[in-house]
């Protein structure tokens, strides 16, 4: 049995660390408060630019842009976003794994290019080849954030390095639901028109059509991009919510076992002491009663 010692302190550590998983459960409920406000913001801009290259692909039907290219995947990359930190369940996990199975499916010759630190850490130990590494996703994200990782997987998707690029993230869908997904992303897939188009948006364009689209088509990706660290980040937090709070619930029960066992050895330590007491009480009285006779 534990002495009274051994079990206050554990008693002691136990209250730290639900005050540490409180603390960050609140912390990560902020920021993925702000994380979901970003994708809500975010959508409105992303729909509409999807729904202008859609309707200006329709106009330019022999529009060829290098993003668009389509050609057989004999080298492919996957962008994998991990977090660079754990305390978050199994957001690494899931995804890692997913990104694992899909490199293992693939029959093309692959590489990675890790965002977060776990991520680098794990291709690297099952030897893959790690084509660049980027900081995990920021709190605040940006196009500002979000521009280098564009421009390298675009120019090199354009310069024939690699025919075709995948996104490996987790897709968010609330603080308690986050699944992993594989998404193409280059080439570009066209935006086709679902059925007759009753109505299209009419656009005057300068100076013409092509350029126009030369000029959307880069925004787009990085919009979708942009799209993908959004979602992955509001992830990343809500995954950190769930598994804080699961984590101060073990905490309180774990206390209340500690008190329990606390209660009981105290308990244990005042019976055994006035035991001895009487005892002790009872052999003084058979002592004096032998001298008196």
């Amino acid at each position: 049995m534990q002495s009274l010692r051994d079990i206050k302190r554990r008693i002691k550590v136990v209250q730290n660390i639900e005050h540490i998983t409180r603390a960050m459960k609140m912390i990560s409920a902020a920021k993925l408060q702000r994380a979901q406000r970003q994708v809500e913001e975010a959508r409105p801009y992303a729909r509409k630019i999807r729904e202008i290259l859609r309707d200006l692909e329709a106009v330019q039907e022999e529009f060829e842009h290098p993003l668009l290219k389509e050609r057989p995947v004999k080298r492919a990359c996957y962008v994998v976003f991990t977090a660079d930190q754990g305390l978050c369940g199994g957001y690494n996990t899931n995804v890692l794994h997913e990104a694992e199975f899909a490199l293992r499916q693939d029959e093309a010759e692959v590489e990675v290019i890790a965002v977060g630190a776990r991520a680098k850490r794990f291709f690297r130990q099952l030897g893959y080849a790690v084509a660049a590494s980027y900081p995990g996703c920021p709190d605040k994200v940006s196009f500002q954030t979000v521009r280098p990782l564009a421009d390298r997987v675009s120019s090199d998707f354009i310069s024939g390095r690699y025919d075709a690029v995948y996104f490996v993230y987790n897709r968010f869908y609330s603080a308690v639901t986050q699944k992993p997904v594989v998404r193409r992303v280059l080439p570009v897939e066209r935006q086709e028109v679902p059925g007759p188009v009753r109505y299209r948006s009419v656009y005057h364009l300068e100076p013409n059509a092509e350029e126009v689209l030369n000029d959307l088509m880069p925004r787009y990706l990085t919009a979708t991009i942009y799209r993908i660290f959004l979602e992955a980040k509001a992830a990343e937090h809500g995954a950190r919510v769930t598994a804080m709070d699961a984590a101060t619930d073990n905490a309180e029960e774990l206390l209340a076992k500690l008190t329990i066992s606390y209660n009981r050895a105290r308990q244990a330590a005042i019976t055994e002491e006035l035991t001895e007491i009487i005892a002790g009480a009872d052999a003084l009285k058979e002592e004096i009663g032998l001298k008196g006779e």
